[in-house]
């Protein structure tokens, strides 16, 4: 077909006769083409992505919801933890160190009262004084290491660590085999106030609940991660009823992992004992230009308490 100012070839035709499109004059045009399946499902495929864009942002903000949800409810437990604590430390403040002080005042007083009358008898009152003054000291800084440890930042984790599974041991009768390995010697404040936090509440619910008088616990490194173990060989539990009990232990060692972007998981099962893992990215603090000598060796130990 010849029209006014350009060739047209019918498209039908063109197959028809094996023409190809290339060969014909240039600006010629070619009208009835067949719909392409881009072009004939064009609104289908457009349709298509846009629903499955919806649906892709709807489950993100579903996740980002639900997400958020957790971290609120979690959040408010930790707080409602932390005033039972608060509570807990000044409820043991006031009924025993304060008794305490208050019985060692009136020994004072009989002691003094002893002194013109039977010396032998006020020098043994105030010894019973002093050795009563030594354990009120002890039990302090007991307590002051359960709230913070000056250890881990003086000393650095392993040490940190070391001096818990120690005093643990000392105090509750339960022998620690500790073991580290390629535990850098410098780590970032918050990565190793979350594996110490770690150690310390595992260990806390050991002697809770496990029944357990050995345990072992695990420091070291793989990769670009720092992880931490504790396990031991006592009853056990189901780890599907976590989410039925009260306690916060559990929830607050996932928390803590969570935020430095680290993992926490529970491995148990009835009369199997129980193992707690975590590891968390380590975050390389800039190093000083002169760094200070290490106390001891960190890097590898093993040592039972």
């Amino acid at each position: 077909m010849r029209g006014a100012n350009a060739y047209m070839f019918d498209s039908c035709a063109l197959r028809r006769w094996r023409f190809r499109e290339r060969d014909l004059p240039p600006g010629s045009t070619v009208p009835f083409r067949p719909p392409t399946l881009w072009r004939g499902a064009k609104l289908k495929w457009v349709a298509a992505v846009a629903i499955v864009g919806c649906l892709s942002a709807l489950v993100l903000y579903v996740r980002l919801k639900r997400r958020r949800g957790r971290q609120l409810a979690l959040g408010g437990m930790l707080i409602r933890a932390q005033e039972r604590e608060r509570s807990r430390i000044a409820s043991e403040i006031h009924d025993d160190f304060s008794q305490r002080l208050a019985l060692m005042a009136l020994e004072l007083e009989n002691a003094e009262e002893a002194i013109g009358v039977s010396p032998d008898d006020a020098v043994r009152q105030v010894r019973n004084i002093l050795s009563s003054a030594s354990a009120i000291g002890a039990d302090l800084h007991t307590l002051s290491r359960r709230l913070h440890s000056s250890t881990l930042e003086r000393l650095g984790l392993v040490i940190g660590v070391t001096a818990l599974c120690t005093e643990f041991s000392v105090q509750q009768g339960i022998e620690i085999d500790l073991h580290t390995d390629d535990v850098p010697r410098s780590v970032h404040p918050d990565v190793a106030l979350c594996l110490f936090r770690i150690v310390q509440e595992g260990l806390r619910n050991l002697k809770k609940h496990s029944g357990a008088t050995k345990a072992q616990v695990r420091l070291g490194r793989t990769g670009d991660k720092l992880f931490v173990s504790v396990s031991d060989e006592g009853i056990g539990f189901d780890v599907h009823d976590l989410g039925k009990k009260e306690g916060l232990g559990i929830r607050s060692m996932e928390e803590r992992a969570s935020l430095l972007d680290g993992r926490f998981e529970v491995h148990s099962k009835p009369g199997k004992g129980t193992r707690i893992e975590a590891s968390v990215p380590i975050v390389e603090r800039k190093k000083a230009l002169h760094e200070r000598r290490p106390v001891a060796n960190q890097s590898t130990g093993h040592n039972s308490y």
